[in-house]
């Protein structure tokens, strides 16, 4: 009889406790699996967002414009929306109604980004939902007389603006690739240790006025132009056809641009040096992330609110922002 009852009281205790397992179990599974469906589904609509604005500026040759960038950005927002109807079967509802359910849709681009999302227009005092100004990655330092902008992209490339001083004439300008490691004089230029040599003009064989040619060629923006005498010829579908280099290219680089010795590498990192030295050599070496001041001038690491950790550590706030500059590290 005890283990009868011992037998009973384990299944009035189990079965109940496995009941509500296996519901809770069902539940997750089902929530994990809406999830999962619904990051698909806005990884596609994001996908035809992106899409729709390669597209866009791909065939656009204003595509750098402000307002053609906009357009683009705009035109990529709606087939977002667009995909997101299609994809979650909600043809019903306007590109209005969706947006209620989307706070924001971020354009990463370059040197900056938008924000698609809403905005209170105050003229009418209501709010809309658009696309707000262009925002670079930038920072305003000041230390001392200098007082500089610093514009960063999403590779090494940046752009200093600013004043060096009270005077009209103290301006600074400078802008490129910033590397270290990098070194440079009047006959050779290296980086990290490796000296860096001007290649040579590649060729390929082509059928060229009904014969099989060596010529030189070039891989422009993903096009190569073919060299022949002094005649430039591209390949389109499969067709050759004479063309010209693409007005990008300096004038006095044209003539030899694609039979001569490509030094575009020696070029890149000779800029790069005298950008470092440049900054080494100047009060610019000075700045330190404390420095950095909001459009009214504070300092914006001395928030104990939004940056607690900044405020308590003097070692942070005194770090050189080209402090890498100095650091060689083969």
């Amino acid at each position: 009889m005890k283990l009868q009852n011992l037998s009973i009281i384990f299944l009035v205790i189990i079965i109940p406790i496995s009941v509500v397992f296996s519901a809770y179990i069902s539940t997750t599974m089902k929530t994990l699996n809406t999830q999962v469906s619904y990051d698909a589904k806005l990884q596609e609509a994001t996908a035809e967002a992106v899409k729709a604005f390669q597209i866009n500026t791909l065939n656009s040759s204003q595509s750098n414009l402000a307002d053609s960038k906009r357009r683009d950005i705009e035109s990529a927002a709606n087939a977002f929306f667009t995909a997101l109807q299609s994809k979650f079967s909600m043809n019903g509802y306007s590109q209005q109604d969706l947006q209620s359910f989307v706070p924001a849709v971020a354009f990463t681009l370059y040197d900056g980004y938008y924000i698609y999302g809403p905005y209170r227009d105050f003229e009418s005092n209501q709010v809309d939902y658009g696309l707000k100004p262009y925002v670079y990655y930038s920072c305003r330092y000041v230390h001392n007389s200098l007082d500089v902008i610093i514009t960063y992209s999403l590779d090494s490339y940046i752009s200093i603006t600013g004043k060096t001083g009270p005077g009209d004439s103290d301006t600074i300008n400078l802008e490129g690739y910033l590397l270290t490691n990098v070194e440079a004089n009047d006959t050779a230029v290296s980086y990290r240790g490796v000296n860096i040599q001007p290649e040579n003009s590649l060729s390929q064989t082509i059928l060229l006025d009904g014969s099989a040619r060596v010529v030189n060629y070039r891989k422009i923006m993903g096009t190569k132009y073919y060299q022949s005498g002094n005649t430039i010829y591209t390949i389109s579908n499969g067709t050759l056809s004479q063309n010209s280099l693409p007005t990008s290219i300096p004038t006095g680089r044209r003539d030899n641009y694609i039979s001569g010795q490509n030094t575009d590498a020696q070029s890149y990192y000779r800029q790069a040096a005298e950008l470092k030295n440049t900054i080494l050599n100047s009060q610019l070496r000075n700045l330190t992330i404390g420095d950095a001041v909001d459009e009214d001038g504070n300092q914006i690491f001395n928030n104990a609110t939004l940056y607690p950790d900044y405020v308590k550590s003097e070692e942070i706030l005194n770090t050189p922002i080209f402090a890498e500059l100095n650091r060689r590290r083969f």
